[in-house]
């Protein structure tokens, strides 16, 4: 399927003076000429004179209604009477830095702790994968060898007459050497890409304080420039393992109340308890 090729390829294009996700793009746009006729027929019928519509989205879904959003509010052709708002959770970067600060007055994204999904465009990743690659791991290396060689001489026949202090110095440098001249020619091929996607909107970053404690602060959409390897990059990112307690959490302390619960609780339905 195209569609998920795009989406997984990161690709950026042109969009409304600035980039946004490509993907994503296709799928707000699709959502936009899905609703922009039956909406001012909706408040028609109503018998009021405007219309503030929300939309809320979690992942991919709330990029693309974060797009939906942006569409409402700035494409000429739509109804004026309707403004739309979006909130978003883990909503992927899907817009330049100048767009980021133009919508902070209509977007809200939420981002839990080391969540990998608002933090991944095409430029993250690329510039993660050349991270790791230039990772001079030398000095590990050299300590596995050292802790290796007393090793190798009590438990290999003639070990001790092999691997003498001369021929163990030997060796030790010429693999030094090989490993350093290794990373060298890394570091100078290294070419890093400019960062141009970030989540929409104002960014509230939720993060665990110990203890079983949940803070949050407005951040700058920007914050979220480059991949955070965490052991918890992916379950951050899942309602259960992350949205679910971090909200939930942060929600209990703002009240005050540790015994608090949603009145809608989103574990209660069935098939998201179960996964």
């Amino acid at each position: 399927d195209m569609d998920i090729l795009t989406d997984a390829l990161l690709e950026a294009t042109p969009y409304r003076g600035g980039f946004s996700h490509q993907g994503l793009l296709k799928s707000g746009l699709w959502l936009y000429e899905e609703y922009k006729h039956w909406l001012p027929k909706l408040l028609d019928a109503s018998g009021n004179t405007k219309m503030e519509l929300y939309t809320v989205g979690y992942s991919l879904g709330a990029g693309a209604a974060a797009l939906l959003t942006m569409e409402f509010n700035e494409n000429e052709e739509f109804d004026s009477r309707i403004r739309s708002k979006h909130i978003g959770m883990g909503t992927p970067a899907v817009v330049t830095r100048e767009q980021m600060k133009r919508l902070e007055s209509t977007h809200t994204t939420f981002v839990v702790d080391s969540d990998c999904v608002s933090r991944m465009s095409g430029a993250t990743v690329h510039n993660a994968a050349l991270r790791g690659l230039m990772y001079n791991w030398t000095a590990d290396a050299m300590e596995d060898f050292d802790l290796i060689v007393p090793f190798l001489k009590q438990n290999l026949p003639f070990g001790a007459n092999v691997l003498t202090a001369d021929a163990v110095s030997k060796l030790r440098q010429q693999l030094q050497g090989s490993f350093q001249k290794q990373f060298k020619n890394v570091s100078s091929e290294a070419h890093f890409q400019e960062v141009i996607l970030f989540p929409p909107g104002k960014c509230m970053h939720i993060y665990g304080g110990g203890g079983g404690e949940w803070e949050g602060s407005f951040v700058p959409c920007d914050y979220f420039d480059e991949m955070d390897f965490a052991s918890r990059m992916i379950s951050d990112h899942l309602i259960p393992t992350g949205y679910y307690p971090a909200l939930l959490g942060y929600l209990r302390q703002l009240k005050k109340d540790h015994h608090w619960r949603m009145k809608y609780d989103v574990m209660d339905v069935k098939y998201i308890a179960k996964n």
